[in-house]
């Protein structure tokens, strides 16, 4: 027993050893794992630009109500700051166009974004666009990220300060003839220049020369400055952090010291983008949606009432069952089966009740009831009336000497 205890307390102390051998030798790494923005960049998109900034005694500040930046139809904005414009604004702000045209001709630097949803808000009326002179081509299926963590591929290569930056600029929307400083998009790694003009001309079929696919353009616009953007992803919190795109905020930003920012703030609706997505999948859907409830129409029926139950006085029993009686030439049945039920039921006070003949029968159930001795002989032995309501109330009259009894 004692080199038992002894084995297993061994055994016990050669595991921990070993245990802690692995603990103590083990090369450990500490390695974070990014799983999201906090709080408050969910809340504020544009943070991180707001931080690099604030480096270099620059700021962003988001504007949301027409009363911060416009009074009496004039851009309160200082002409030496640059102000970010959401072309999906323009609807929700529609008498702002004149008043920034007057800001951009006075010395104002607009940075215009292209809106992704430019067609649903049949954006295409526009002064600057028009005034501009350049042309947009929706691309068929854009540049879009895959994967915000992981490290993009440059789709654009910019000037800057004896440099050039590597820049990733998702977009839905390219421009092509811009009058003033245009940056074109590179050719992707996996196809020549000439393959990728082939699809710039098939996104422009009723162009005879597929337009080369200029991201950024830059035009003077009297003592101002337009910026054409394809989309402000590229400086938001997730995209701020690869490649050159924290450098790409200085060269936007410029010398100015303000930058200001206009976004949409209504959502597009969602029925109508799957709509225009694909009006196919929706018909689809709607037409199996009917045959899902038509299928459980026929197969669980219509709806019904249930059946309320309702008290049914004695007598129209009584009535029934004599009329059906009667129709079917059962008066005599429906006498003997009431003298029956009689019989039956003295026979328990009085055996050999039914074999007593009529009178006596009388006599005994007066003793038991108390009723005249007459009457019952009466009832035993005549017939039921052939009068509905005078059979009805012979039948009653059985059923008042049943309850006596």
């Amino acid at each position: 027993m004692k080199s038992r205890n002894f084995a297993l307390a061994a055994l016990i102390f050669l595991c921990l050893s070993l245990v802690i051998a692995l603990l103590v030798f083990i090369d450990w790494e500490k390695k974070e794992i990014e799983l999201g923005l906090n709080r408050d960049a969910a809340q504020n998109p544009m943070l991180a630009a707001e931080l690099l900034l604030k480096k270099y005694d620059k700021t962003i500040t988001r504007l949301s109500e027409s009363q911060q930046f416009l009074l009496n139809k004039q851009i309160t904005l200082s002409t030496s700051s640059s102000l970010i414009l959401d072309e999906a604004a323009l609807v929700e702000h529609p008498f702002i166009k004149p008043a920034l045209s007057k800001w951009v001709q006075a010395g104002g630097h607009l940075i215009y974004v292209v809106s992704s949803r430019r067609e649903q808000l049949t954006l295409g009326d526009n002064p600057f666009i028009e005034t501009a002179e350049i042309t947009l081509h929706e691309h068929e299926f854009g540049w879009q990220r895959q994967n915000v963590l992981a490290e993009p591929e440059a789709n654009l290569h910019l000037p800057y300060k004896e440099s050039s930056l590597a820049l990733y600029l998702p977009y839905s929307y390219y421009f092509s003839n811009c009058a003033g400083s245009a940056h074109t998009l590179l050719p992707t790694p996996d196809k020549t220049a000439l393959e990728q003009q082939d699809e710039q001309k098939k996104s422009a079929p009723n162009e005879d020369t597929a337009p080369a696919a200029q991201l950024i353009c830059e035009i003077g616009y009297d003592d101002g400055y337009v910026t054409f953007l394809p989309s402000i992803d590229i400086i938001s919190n997730h995209g701020l952090r690869h490649l050159d795109h924290g450098a790409f905020l200085l060269w936007l930003i410029g010398d100015n010291s303000h930058l200001f920012y206009l976004p949409s703030l209504q959502s597009p609706n969602w029925l109508v983008s799957l709509w225009n997505w694909s009006w196919q999948v929706v018909v689809m859907f709607l037409l199996l949606s009917a045959s899902c409830l038509w299928y459980l129409a026929m197969r669980l029926g219509p709806a019904k009432v249930p059946n309320q139950e309702q008290k049914v006085p004695f007598s129209r029993h009584v009535r029934a069952t004599g009329q059906f009686m009667q129709a079917q030439g059962h008066d005599e049945q429906l006498k003997q089966a009431l003298l029956q039920d009689i019989e039956t039921l003295v026979e328990r006070r009085q055996p050999n009740f039914k074999h007593l003949a009529r009178p006596e029968q009388a006599r005994v159930l007066s003793q038991i009831t108390g009723n005249d001795r007459d009457t019952l002989l009466q009832l035993l032995n005549d017939p039921l009336p052939e009068e509905a309501s005078a059979r009805t109330k012979t039948v009653n009259l059985f059923k008042q000497l049943r309850k006596a009894i």
